[in-house]
Parts: structure tokens; C-alpha cells; sequence
């Protein structure tokens, strides 16, 4: 009888607490990171798989698709100007048609994708973990397709996208230069810090959360450290990195210092009013934003 107890009284425990991660982990991660990151690179994923662009350019668009080893489909294209500067962006998961319509005009190439979280890609995000992996592939797509317009290469994402560039920069030396908005240094730091901030303990309800993700992620929030893996690496002595942190982004202003501590290179940290993604962005800001990744791809280029 007192081991039926004992069973029952774990089993409604576990409930209990199986509950308040999902409210308060797993809910948070699909707020903050919401699937279908490519949508808002100005990819459009339609429902059956297939990718369009929700912009008109008079740059020429080569439509390129890959496939992940763990099953991921990419599907993207690659923008080149008529006017090439020899530099070409990734852009990962910001919704700015105007920024890749200024980005051409100054001569640089755009490639731009649908992959983790898309529809039809086959596979959900993954916090920036795979998503590196996935940039590897692309970049090798882009650099043998468009050799003359990619021979200075680098990346700009926001949030998972950043996380997934600076994860990325770890493992390629093609990458010339980083872009990185309101990046974290630590997903399981953040997610701590949001429990606490509720006044709940972080355990058990962290590893319960971590559980979850690999059963249905196959990856758990732990392993997206960028801050870790660069200061593991020494830094990223010689790559330009721009880190700019948004205010009232839900990703404190304070996880790209930590990050910037970690690099130990040419980093530049800037600290926007708010999100860059709000349609009510102050101009201004965004003009300035726009020049800061032609001037951190100007420094890598050259450098070289």
C-alpha cells in the first residue's frame, strides 16, 4: 500500500511539475524564439514547401535548395547585384525587405533561406544549435555557386539567427564577419534567470525542460552557449563582429556584453532603443543599423 502511495505521489509531482515547465519553459522559448525564423529573412514558406521571395529587385535571383544530414530541407536564393562588390550577406532571420534592397544597391549579395521551423522544411528550430551547421551548408552553396560575389562572406541574424551566426563562426573559417542582434550567450542561463524572476527554483524544472527538447528537438537549450564555445575556442581573435543589443526584445541588453567578453577581436557593441523588427522603427536607427553591417563587412574586406 505505502509503495502505491509513494507512485501516486510521484506520478501527481512529476504532473505538477511537468506543468509549470511547460507554462513557464517551453512557453517562453516558443515566444521569444518562435518557428519559422527564415520567414522574417524575407522568405515566404508556403505550405507546400516551396520558397518565394515577398520582394521585387532588379538583382539577379538564383534559387538554390540543400539537405541537411539529419534531414532539414533549405530552400533559398541568392541576390547579386549588377554592380558586384565582391561581399555577400546571409541573412538568417530579419524581416527587412529594405535592408536587402540597400544591401544590392551597395553592391552586396543577399542569400536569404527558409530552413529550421519553415514550412516544409521537415524540421523544427533548434535555438541556433543546428541552424550553424545548416549556415555551413549554405555558405558552401552560395561560394561555389557565385564565386566572384561571395569572396568576402559573413553573416547577420537576430536572436537564433545571431546565436546560430556566432555558432557558426566557430566552425567555418570562411566566415569574414558577423552580424549579431540581441544575441544570448547562454539559453540555460536565460532560462534560470526567467524562473527566478517568477520566483520559481530552477530545478527540477530546467532539466524537465531540457528533457522535453531532446525528445522533440533532439537538442537540448543547453548546448546553445555561444559565449562558452567562443571562449573555448580563445576567442575570434581576427573577425570583425558587430553585437547589437535591443532594448525590450525579451534578450537582456547584457548577454552581448557576455559575449563581447568572449571574443577578444575586433568587436563593436551597440545598444538600439528597441526591436529592429517593429514597423514603427525610427529611421534614423535603422539608417544607422544599415550602415554599421556595410561598415563591419567593409573591415573585413579590408583586411584581407
Amino acid at each position: 500500500m505505502w509503495l502505491a502511495i509513494f507512485g501516486y505521489t510521484a506520478v501527481a509531482v512529476l504532473m505538477f511539475f511537468g506543468t509549470l515547465t511547460h507554462f513557464l519553459c517551453i512557453r517562453f522559448l516558443h515566444r521569444e524564439f518562435p518557428e519559422g525564423g527564415a520567414r522574417a529573412s524575407g522568405a515566404i514558406c508556403a505550405s507546400d514547401g516551396t520558397y518565394a521571395s515577398n520582394g521585387t529587385h532588379t538583382s539577379d535571383g538564383r534559387g538554390f535548395s540543400c539537405d541537411t544530414p539529419d534531414g532539414c530541407w533549405i530552400r533559398g536564393e541568392i541576390l547579386v547585384p549588377e554592380r558586384l562588390a565582391g561581399v555577400a550577406v546571409v541573412l538568417t532571420d530579419l524581416q527587412d525587405e529594405g535592408l536587402v534592397g540597400w544591401l544590392l544597391a551597395k553592391g552586396i549579395a543577399v542569400i536569404r533561406y527558409s530552413g529550421r521551423g519553415c514550412a516544409g522544411s521537415g524540421r523544427k528550430s533548434t535555438w541556433g544549435i543546428r541552424e550553424a551547421r545548416d549556415l555551413r551548408l549554405i555558405y558552401t552553396t552560395a561560394v561555389n555557386r557565385e564565386p566572384d560575389a561571395c569572396r568576402t562572406i559573413g553573416t547577420v541574424g537576430r536572436k537564433t539567427g545571431a546565436v546560430a551566426a556566432l555558432l557558426h563562426a566557430c566552425i567555418d573559417d570562411r566566415v569574414r564577419f558577423v552580424v549579431a542582434v540581441s544575441p544570448y550567450a547562454d539559453l540555460r542561463e536565460l532560462l534560470k534567470k526567467h524562473l527566478r524572476d517568477r520566483g520559481f527554483p530552477p530545478f527540477p524544472m530546467l532539466q524537465l525542460a531540457g528533457l522535453f527538447c531532446r525528445w522533440t528537438r533532439g537538442v537540448s537549450p543547453a548546448k546553445a552557449a555561444p559565449a562558452a564555445e567562443i571562449r573555448a575556442r580563445g576567442g575570434l581573435m581576427k573577425l570583425p563582429v558587430l553585437l547589437a543589443a535591443e532594448k525590450h526584445s525579451g534578450i537582456p541588453v547584457q548577454e552581448s556584453a557576455r559575449i563581447a567578453e568572449a571574443l577578444k577581436g575586433p568587436v563593436h557593441t551597440e545598444i538600439l532603443s528597441g526591436p529592429l523588427d517593429r514597423p514603427e522603427r525610427d529611421s534614423t536607427e535603422r539608417d544607422q543599423f544599415r550602415q554599421w553591417i556595410l561598415d563591419t563587412a567593409a573591415q573585413s574586406a579590408g583586411s584581407e
